[in-house]
């Protein structure tokens, strides 16, 4: 539960920057965070699942999240390419603090 809260609050700073630093938000700026934030929270349940039943799928996971994140900055990209530097600087810098926060919470989790 907590991990939701802290996601919807750095999910809320993101959009206050957002309208902040840019003068128009990149098309897809919405998508992305709320892509990051279901994708984070979705990653986050399952590992926990695949740490208890199945460890050995726990790096594929990891490796099947950044295929799929890619993917969709490709079609990004490829859809816009006149913001495409907008859309990878907000997805990259997104990226890194909600998965510094899956990354934190899964420690916690399992260090007990």
């Amino acid at each position: 539960m907590i991990l939701i809260v802290v996601l919807v609050l750095t999910s809320l700073i993101f959009i206050w920057i957002g309208h902040w630093f840019f003068p128009v938000l990149p098309p897809y700026f919405y998508q992305t965070i709320a892509l990051l934030f279901f994708g984070t929270i979705g990653i986050y349940f399952y590992l926990l699942d695949v740490k208890k039943n199945r460890p050995e799928y726990f790096i594929q996971m990891y490796i099947a999240k950044i295929l799929a994140y890619g993917s969709y900055m490709l079609f990004i990209v490829w859809d816009d390419s006149n913001s495409a530097a907008d859309h990878v600087l907000v997805f990259m810098i997104a990226y890194f603090f909600f998965t510094a926060i899956e990354i934190i919470f899964l420690y916690r989790k399992v260090r007990g």
